[in-house]
């Protein structure tokens, strides 16, 4: 049985508000946690279960999504930091493998990636990545390092693993393809220790669960990392499945990475064409091009120049440690270090008194010419027989001018009070003053000077430069000074297979999002951001975006609060989809629907879904410990075979009732409730069965199923509005909550829960069918 201990309530705060790393995602948990050992997380996960509460963990809440959120329980992972002592369980078992011993390092989920990064190099673990130590690193021997990693190193090991972030090096796998072992404490709070069947450990499943059962219980100190009733299990599928979890499996306590030797690599930059460069990343031609190269990224300003686009080229080579190091220091004038992480906006006032004197100089030529199209219109009315129709033109010209003249000094004013306003306050971060500057500029026919404006952002954000050093200092390139009140984006990131050529391939996603750009630029709506492309080889891990043999990541960050990014994030994303990219996780996905994500990931979500089943029944727990509403979305939940006899809705009113009558109406609103198998079949039944449903009531109606049915054969379930009354009074509501349980004789077991106020609103002509698709 699980092996809880007290649970600390002093870091307990109740309620907690979060939000994440953009500043965009905020939501409030009844009650957060901050464990610092093993049992509590047991406990609280226990106690959680016993109040029929969901949890979720944060690592270091950079997603977009909604993969962390939890209005019951948040456990942080902040404190379940650092290496475990070797000596303490792993030196202990025997490896399949003995040549592994010096390459693996066992640390707790929480530790942020670059103190991984520190310990393997050495390093005591430090509050914050960069620091004085970190300059001109030497390969030091004995010194490890990770072999791949994204371009920042902000988040906690486990959170990266878990929503399948990954590097740019074209060879390697993401960074959870390192994982070797994976301690997780699930559902019910069972803990688990899990392997690839040909696994890092020698022997069976039982051999391995009687060693860590018997260091746990007589290894002074084990108990704290480990339970002496730990399950063992050795499953290719189980180990993919957790590899990538999305948080729904249960927390990641600690992972056994394997590392490599400590290296360094030499990176160039390049300024390049787009339009040219392309040539050299088609399916045909990547293969070759790719050739002992470690590292490709390449970064593509969307503002177009003359019909083409400029892009930045960056390529790393691994090189010998004894290579001396350049570049680590200074690095150059980096204009976006320089303002984003400046909290008072007052820093931008020379951009836009800039701004202002082109507009005053613009007003004074135009007064000018005013001035003399009046002379040369008096002139010409003297001409005999043309001269007054010359001299007409002359001052419609000048009626266009002085119109001219009176735009801009609109404008002029604007600015003014604009810059009068950050004079005194200063109240805006520097990234929504960006946004605010460039919607104004759009909007007063200023769109070239802000395109000049970021086009020196995007140029100054990455001066071209060569660097040599220690592999994570190259790789590692976030700014750890400080917050960042610039870079706070909007950010997607969709992966596409690079041999894929039907449709035009991955490339013609990427001239399919240039034209969006244009198109909103052309029109005047504001959208600022870069598209960056990264190359690596395919995951493991079951539900991995990194899912082909040479996938291409496309990243595409937009500055927040532009008026146009509601609008280009949608646009592109069905671009995505329809181009059959695959969506990073942890990054914007609201566009694509559960069917898309079964479409992409198809046989491997299903055994995704099997296995996170097993952990739920081997812990004895519930089905929705784990889950949230962005799990149940994206159909990140159970799927077994076990027998049904039928689907339960258990559904609660908002504030507007079903079948509400008034004096123009007296009937009741027919509404259905109606699961559809995997093989069409469908049952449906009334909903309300004729009855009117109050505001803020609970109702339950079982679907009855055909003999033989599992809920592995559910494909989607819904509720059907059939609204009562005319055009004038047809019945609307709302629902609160939704419910969705198997139903085995008298067993029922919760599948799906959904709660928002409302979750959906029904209305005669439109959202007329509430759908849930599994």
């Amino acid at each position: 049985m699980p092996c809880p201990s007290p649970i600390d309530t002093t870091p307990r705060t109740a309620p907690k508000t979060f939000f994440n790393w953009a500043r965009a995602l905020t939501f409030t948990a009844a009650r957060a946690f901050r464990p610092s050992s093993r049992g509590e997380i047991v406990g609280i996960i226990r106690q959680a279960e016993d109040a029929g509460q969901r949890v979720k963990w944060t690592g270091s809440i950079w997603s977009f999504m909604g993969v962390f959120v939890s209005n019951d329980v948040v456990i942080e992972s902040d404190a379940i930091t650092g290496a475990i002592d070797s000596a303490l369980i792993l030196n202990r078992l025997t490896l399949a493998d003995p040549s592994l011993a010096g390459s693996l390092v066992h640390i707790r989920g929480g530790t942020k990636v670059f103190n991984v990064n520190r310990i393997l190099h050495g390093l005591a673990p430090a509050a914050n990545g960069g620091g004085a130590d970190e300059t001109n690193l030497e390969c030091i021997a004995g010194a490890r390092a990770l072999p791949t990693l994204g371009g920042s190193g902000g988040q906690s090991v486990a959170g990266v693993m878990a929503t399948g972030s990954h590097g740019g090096d074209i060879f390697l796998p993401p960074i959870a393809d390192a994982v070797m072992a994976i301690h997780l404490i699930g559902p019910g709070g069972q803990e688990w220790w899990i392997e690839r069947a040909s696994g890092m450990t020698a022997g069976t499943e039982a051999d391995v669960q009687a060693r860590l059962r018997s260091i746990a219980a007589s290894v002074t100190g084990a108990a704290n990392e480990m339970c002496r009733d730990i399950f063992v299990k050795k499953d290719n599928d189980l180990f993919r499945s957790v590899l990538v979890s999305v948080g729904r499996m249960g927390f990641v306590y600690s992972l056994v990475i394997k590392s490599v030797a400590a290296f360094k690599l030499h990176e160039t930059r390049s300024n390049q064409t787009w339009e040219t460069f392309r040539a050299n990343l088609t399916a045909a031609s990547f293969p070759g091009f790719a050739a002992g190269k470690h590292f490709l990224q390449v970064l593509i300003n969307p503002f177009g120049n003359g019909g083409r686009h400029d892009c930045k080229v960056a390529e790393r080579a691994q090189v010998k440690c004894s290579a001396p190091n350049e570049g680590m220091g200074a690095g150059g004038f980096d204009v976006m270090s320089l303002i984003c992480g400046r909290q008072d906006v007052r820093i931008f006032l020379p951009v836009l008194l800039v701004l202002l004197a082109a507009l005053l100089a613009a007003v004074g030529a135009l007064v000018a010419l005013a001035g003399a199209e009046l002379a040369a219109a008096g002139a010409l009315a003297a001409i005999p027989f043309i001269g007054w129709a010359l001299a007409a033109a002359m001052f419609a010209a000048w009626a266009v001018t002085m119109a001219a003249i009176v735009a801009l000094s609109a404008t002029i004013a604007a600015l003014t009070a604009l810059i009068t306003y950050l004079t005194v306050a200063g109240s805006l971060t520097a990234g929504e003053l960006i946004a605010a500057i460039a919607n104004f500029a759009y909007t007063f026919g200023l769109k070239n000077l802000m395109k000049a404006l970021l086009t020196l952002l995007f140029n100054s954000a990455y001066p071209i430069v060569s660097k040599t050093g220690v592999s994570w200092k190259i790789m590692d390139t976030y700014g750890y000074a400080g917050e960042d009140f610039c870079q706070k984006v909007d950010s997607m990131e969709i992966a596409f297979d690079v041999a894929a050529t039907g449709g035009g391939g991955y490339l013609a996603f990427i001239d399919e999002v240039l034209m969006i750009f244009d198109d909103l630029f052309n029109r005047n709506v504001a959208v600022a951001g870069l598209l960056a492309l990264r190359y690596t080889t395919n995951t493991t891990a079951l539900i991995g975006m990194s899912k082909f043999r040479t996938t291409c990541h496309i990243e595409i960050p937009v500055i927040r609060n532009f008026a146009g990014n509601v609008e280009f994030i949608s646009r592109v994303q069905r671009a995505a989809i329809a181009h059959n990219g695959v969506p990073h996780w942890g990054q914007l996905m609201g566009t694509y629907t559960a069917l898309d994500i079964r479409r992409l990931h198809g046989g491997d979500l299903i055994t995704w879904r099997r296995k996170l089943t097993q952990l739920i029944r081997g812990g004895g727990a519930r089905n929705t410990t784990f889950s949230n509403n962005f799990t149940a979305t994206y159909n990140l939940e159970p799927l077994d075979d076990t027998p049904i006899t039928a689907v339960r809705f258990t559904v609660t009113v908002g504030d507007d009732s079903l079948g509400d009558t008034d004096i123009l109406r007296h009937d009741v609103s027919a509404d259905f409730a109606r699961v559809t198998l995997s093989s069409g079949t469908f049952f449906e039944v009334s909903l309300n069965e004729g009855t009117e449903w109050p505001a803020h009531t609970t109702h339950v109606r079982d679907v009855p199923v055909g003999a033989g049915t599992t809920w592995g054969d559910v494909a989607s379930v819904r509720i059907r509005h059939n609204a009562a009354g005319g055009d004038i009074n047809a019945d609307n509501w709302t629902m609160n909550a939704i419910v969705i349980a198997s139903v085995s004789g008298t067993t029922a077991r919760d599948e799906f829960s959904q709660t928002g106020t409302p979750v959906w609103q029904f209305r005669k002509n439109d959202h007329q069918i509430w759908q849930h698709d599994f």
